[in-house]
């Protein structure tokens, strides 16, 4: 029997573009549909700024973790959601049929996929639909499809609008859901997981309301990932993190060692090396014939091709030089950036100029961009004047203008309710925070009215975290969100030190998912501070080789030394030497009197 032989009490799929890749749908998997996209907007920007990119800058955004879909949606609303499109299914494959016949049966399916063959499956084995001039080839083979699909089945459920995911719904049988939206039958259309901020583009959670509808599968006896590569960081970690041993099967046929390895971890029997339609022809135990040569029509080639001849080259160029900051390539994101901004005069991509200059970090840039900020406030909308207050007070790292930005954006966020500015508040208002506790916390050991005071500051903030972390959990988190939930875990490691007590397992476990989280978005700086605030953590709880470990892995990652990495080194020179072997660990370095 196969590896996936308990995949026959199987009612749970989670599947991605291997699903869609056989013929007759032709869709390109995820890797070459990113590549194509990638080099749609790196021709456009060439064309914007002969001579300035070469093909190294491409390679450097195609090897990232950047969405270009995403931030041609940020830039202008349709431009991603447009290459989304053409991912529509003339004609639907085999794993797609049998993908319908196992929802037909009381199945649940997830799927990253925004492409329609499963649901155009559905509507012809159901009878709702019927094969289309071109594909009349199959219309005999179809009937023989028919057969197998219960005469009872309901109308399928699609579910694709995170804000319908509820419980009730999220139960309900059959049930599609289509984390990424979709082209198909449900009115929501393509839904890109966008997040609530100027700057988030790179989605790291899939926030509260998609987290469900996995939960949901993982609840199923057992589930069958197939035909998905795990390389978004969002719905991967979504998914891994609720497999269990013995119920799940991995199915694809080659995976990245880095996923092999994560996957044997949990079982040592997975993955497993078999195509999606395998599976799903063992699970549903029906193999029957069905067109397997490319559709005829105009197909993903053709729509893609009118779509990238029809994109604007400054729209384009402005997605890709946002990708180029975000890489470090700042020798080309900023002129290619000002060149935008002269031509276009849109506020939007001046503060795409103002980060990257900010980014860059040379001589003046600080004060640069600053200017460029507080000018962008003027007469701009609430989200806009939100966005470029806390950055103007980022960029002049200034306790007093960073107090009144995060007020003024705080109280403009609880007027209406915006996830991304209570977002942006917090970080401008906590990072005030803590830079004061990082100046004072190693100073509190000989006074208990100061340790007093700062255990109340810290708490206060932990308070003011948390709120924001709450109310914003439902939008897919990017960037700024995770930088939130790492002050966050700051304040709790100092909140330990200030009561002498170790820090919490579970804040150690969430210091090593922001870890990679930071590692997957290629930002050195944060995860050099999540690094540092592990190492506090870890003399909270008396391991100091550890903690000196944490700081080495750091200080490598960042040279430039930060409030809290010296407080850590202070507090590790109190401890002393590490143990040799045999010795006992030093005790827990507190704080108290």
């Amino acid at each position: 029997m196969a590896r996936w032989g308990r995949a026959l009490i199987a009612t749970g799929f989670f599947t991605g573009a291997g699903l869609s890749y056989p013929a007759p749908a032709s869709l390109p998997l995820a890797l070459p549909f990113h590549y194509l996209v990638d080099r749609a907007c790196y021709t456009a920007a060439a064309r914007v700024v002969p001579g300035l990119l070469g093909e190294d800058a491409f390679e450097a955004v195609l090897t990232g973790p950047w969405n270009l879909l995403a931030r041609l949606e940020s830039t202008l609303p349709g431009a991603g959601a447009g290459a989304l499109a053409c991912m529509r299914v003339d004609l639907p494959n085999e794993g797609h049929l049998l993908a319908a016949l196992h929802l037909a049966r009381g199945g649940l399916h997830v799927t990253v996929n925004v492409d329609d063959g499963i649901e155009r499956a559905y509507a012809l084995l159901s009878g709702a639909e019927e094969p289309s001039v071109e594909a009349a080839a199959s219309r005999d083979l179809l009937a023989s499809w028919r057969r197998c699909f219960p005469r009872d089945a309901p109308a399928l459920r699609i579910l694709s609008a995170p804000e319908a995911f509820d419980a009730a719904v999220l139960a309900a049988r059959p049930l599609l859901v289509k984390l990424h939206g979709t082209l198909g039958r449900s009115p929501d259309g393509v839904v890109l997981p966008l997040g609530p901020l100027l700057a988030d583009a790179d989605v790291t959670d899939l926030g509260l309301a998609r987290t469900a509808a996995v939960e949901a599968l993982a609840a199923e006896a057992f589930v069958v990932v197939t035909g998905y590569s795990g390389s978004d960081l969002a719905s991967y970690a979504a998914i891994v993190e609720r497999l269990e041993p013995g119920r799940f099967s991995w199915v694809a046929p080659g995976v990245r060692h880095e996923v092999r390895s994560q996957l044997r971890a949990i079982d040592p029997r997975q993955p497993v090396a078999a195509k999606p339609e395998d599976v799903l022809r063992r699970h549903l135990a029906v193999t029957l014939p069905w067109p397997s040569s490319h559709a005829r029509g105009r197909g993903f080639e053709g729509r893609f091709a009118a779509w990238s001849a029809a994109l604007a080259p400054e729209v384009a160029a402005e997605a890709f030089a946002w990708a180029l900051s975000d890489a470090g390539r700042h020798p080309e994101a900023v002129p290619l950036l000002d060149r935008l901004a002269a031509a276009t005069g849109e506020r939007q991509t001046t503060l795409r100029l103002a980060d990257a200059i900010a980014a860059r970090g040379e001589a003046g840039d600080a004060a640069a961009a600053a200017r460029i900020f507080r000018r962008a406030t003027r007469g701009a909308d609430l989200e806009v004047r939100a966005y470029s207050l806390v950055r103007w007070a980022e960029c002049r790292a200034d306790a007093g203008g960073g107090a009144i930005a995060g007020a003024a954006v705080a109280s403009t966020a609880r007027r209406r309710r915006q996830p991304g500015g209570r977002v942006l508040a917090a970080t401008a208002v906590v990072g005030i925070v803590l830079s004061r506790l990082e100046r004072h916390v190693t100073q509190t050991a000989t006074s208990r009215s100061r340790r007093l005071a700062l255990g109340a500051l810290t708490a206060a903030a932990s308070r003011y975290a948390a709120g924001a972390l709450a109310r914003s959990a439902h939008a897919p988190a990017g960037r700024r969100r995770a930088l939130l939930q790492r002050q966050a875990v700051e304040l709790e490691t100092i909140a330990a030190l200030l009561a002498g007590r170790p820090a919490p397992t579970e804040t150690l476990r969430s210091l090593r998912l922001l870890s990679q989280t930071f590692a997957h978005l290629e930002d050195r700086a944060s995860r050099a501070d999540t690094l540092t605030t592990q190492a506090l953590a870890w003399l909270s709880r008396g391991e100091t080789a550890r903690a000196r470990h944490a700081l080495r892995e750091a200080s490598r990652l960042q040279p430039k030394s930060s409030g809290v990495r010296r407080a850590v080194r202070e507090l590790l020179d109190r401890a002393g030497s590490p143990p040799s072997d045999g010795q006992e660990a030093s005790p827990a370095v507190t704080l108290r009197a």
